[in-house]
C-alpha cells in the first residue's frame, strides 16, 4: 500500500467513524483512561473526527441537532483539555 493510499484509507474511517457518533464514543473513553499521553491522543483523534464531520455537513440545515451534539463533544474536551490536562483556559 502506497503512502497516499494508506493516508486515504484513514480518513475515510475517520470519516466512516465520525458519521456513526463516534465522537462521542471515544470522548466517554477519554474520561476513563488513566495515562495524560492516552489521553490526549484520545482527545486529539476526536477532534480529528469532529473536523472532518463538520467539513461534511457544510451549511445543510438539516443537521442541526448532529451540530449541537459536536458542539457538546467539542465543549467537553475543551474542559478535558484544561481541567484533567492542564491546559491554560482561553481568555475572554
Amino acid at each position: 500500500m502506497s503512502e497516499n493510499q494508506g493516508f486515504l484509507q484513514a480518513r475515510s474511517t475517520a470519516s466512516g467513524l465520525a458519521r456513526k457518533s463516534a465522537p462521542k464514543r471515544h470522548l466517554d473513553k477519554t474520561v476513563i483512561e488513566p495515562g495524560q499521553e492516552k489521553l490526549l491522543q484520545l482527545v486529539f483523534f476526536v477532534e480529528e473526527l469532529l473536523f472532518v464531520r463538520w467539513q461534511e455537513l457544510g451549511d445543510r440545515p438539516d443537521q442541526n441537532e448532529e451540530r449541537i451534539t459536536m458542539d457538546a463533544v467539542a465543549e467537553g474536551l475543551r474542559a478535558i483539555k484544561i481541567n484533567t490536562l492542564h491546559w491554560p483556559a482561553p481568555r475572554p
